[in-house]
């Protein structure tokens, strides 16, 4: 099995010739170094309206169908309209991923983010989980500097997103405290998660930014509190959150201590 890097420096020339490539990087597990196995996660930035159509994109002289065992044929999206055009494709041991945006989009993302917003709902993709993948990503080609240029703009973080969680957090504490202490004592689990994960997620937002990090996507989530050394008390209490067996008011009490440490960062 190649490494990823070895890999995103085969795939990207390809896409290259086609013109107006301005920059590729990439992102998730294995460019983390979180899971070396893991597929390899790219994303093109194009300067154009909109990515090269799928016919045009060099997916068939890279894809090497016995790298991915069932993946006989390469596979082609193409909806610009739903932000989801991407191929996908076995190269060196791996499944490769090549998602395609426009600088228009990337800047739309950086400034919903540095505005304070881009993350209330979860959304394909989620502006705050983007911008996080882009600037703690590995930034592989850019020719003209402009990824490095977006990325030396959000070194910088903005005031705005840190205030606007913070004070979604208190309002979503006062609206809703009493109602997940209510389905917890009921037993009411469907309806407590309900609640929950909205409100965790705008907890989780709110604590990194508290400690100037992008909130990345949750799916490694506990690797980035570790790796940015985020404030431990706070880490044990969300760990605590799942760690078996947890009954829902256990729940219920140790996240409103989460949430409260969190707004008095």
């Amino acid at each position: 099995m190649d490494d990823a890097w070895q890999i995103a420096h085969r795939v990207y020339p390809a896409y290259r010739e086609l013109g107006e490539l301005a920059f590729v990087y990439g992102q998730g597990s294995a460019f983390a170094g979180f899971d070396e196995r893991a597929g390899v996660d790219l994303v093109a930035v194009w300067d154009r309206p909109e990515p090269p159509e799928p016919e045009f994109r060099p997916v068939d002289r890279l894809h090497r169908p016995s790298d991915v065992p069932g993946m006989t044929a390469p596979v082609r999206l193409h909806h610009p309209r739903i932000g989801l055009v991407r191929d996908t494709f076995g190269l060196g041991g791996r499944e490769v991923v090549v998602s395609h945006i426009t600088m228009a989009e990337v800047k739309r993302w950086i400034d919903e983010v540095q505005s304070g917003h881009g993350w209330e709902h979860m959304v394909r993709p989620t502006p705050l989980h983007a911008v996080a993948a882009f600037l703690y990503g590995a930034l592989l080609y850019d020719e003209d500097g402009h990824g490095e240029a977006w990325r030396e703009e959000l070194r910088e973080f903005p005031v705005a997103l840190i205030e606007r969680s913070r004070s979604v957090l208190s309002s979503d504490l006062r609206a809703h405290e009493a109602d997940l202490d209510r389905c917890a004592r009921a037993g009411d689990g469907w309806q407590f998660h309900e609640i929950f994960g909205d409100v965790l997620r705008h907890a989780m937002v709110a604590w990194f930014a508290a400690e100037r990090r992008y909130c990345p996507y949750p799916k490694w989530v506990r690797y980035w509190v570790s790796r940015f050394a985020l404030d431990p008390s706070i880490a044990a209490l969300e760990r605590g959150l799942w760690a078996p067996p947890v009954s829902l008011h256990r729940r219920y009490e140790l996240f409103v201590q989460m949430c409260r440490r969190i707004l008095a960062l």
